[in-house]
């Protein structure tokens, strides 16, 4: 694995909320979807969230 660190200089004092979604395997009984839709809505909501798509939206095999 392989860890890469970012850090991003900015000058305004806005905060930023931060939202890794990954491993995610929409379809699949395990796929809490009624979390996942709390979680989309929430960012939707969030003026300064940014996210990050991680992969395995689905179980596609």
């Amino acid at each position: 694995m392989e860890v890469i660190e970012r850090k991003i200089e900015y000058s305004r004092p806005d905060k930023f909320y931060f939202y890794p979604l990954g491993d995610i395997h929409k379809g699949v009984v395990h796929c809490d979807e009624d979390l996942l839709e709390q979680k989309i809505n929430e960012i939707k909501r969030e003026r300064n969230a940014l996210w990050l798509g991680m992969g395995d939206y689905g179980d596609l095999v």
